[in-house]
């Protein structure tokens, strides 16, 4: 049974290569362990609140905006404490109600309180 697991994640992964050439096959990889794929680079969460989000890696964080939105935020640099956050979510300038790629995610975590890091790019996600 884990053989087949593994061969499909390894096919989930090779089949999004193609749809996210700005993010490294790995993290491709650990998307498609979380069950997800990219399906677009939208630059923008275009819908609020901030239902959830699960921490990848310390560049990358999968937010949940609304009932079945998913998008995958990838940071300009490593940003401590992501993967311990307890409260997450992003500057709007002029009260906007959207997050844009330029803007930043803010972040409060038990190791380095509050905290704000530099959006590089947003991604639609899917499930598989």
């Amino acid at each position: 049974m884990r053989k087949h697991v593994t061969v499909g994640l390894l096919g989930a992964a090779l089949l999004i290569g193609c749809a996210a050439p700005g993010e490294s096959p790995d993290m491709q990889l650990r998307l498609a362990e979380m069950g997800y794929r990219i399906v677009a680079d939208d630059q923008r969460v275009p819908s609020f609140p901030i239902t959830g989000w699960q921490w990848a890696d310390d560049r990358h964080l999968v937010i949940s905006a609304g009932l079945n939105n998913r998008y995958m935020v990838s940071l300009a640099s490593n940003c401590e404490g992501l993967a311990t956050a307890f409260r997450v979510g992003f500057t709007t300038p002029g009260g906007g109600s959207r997050a844009e790629h330029f803007e930043d995610l803010v972040l409060r975590s038990p190791e380095s309180g509050a905290q704000r890091c530099s959006i590089r790019d947003i991604y639609r996600l899917a499930d598989l």
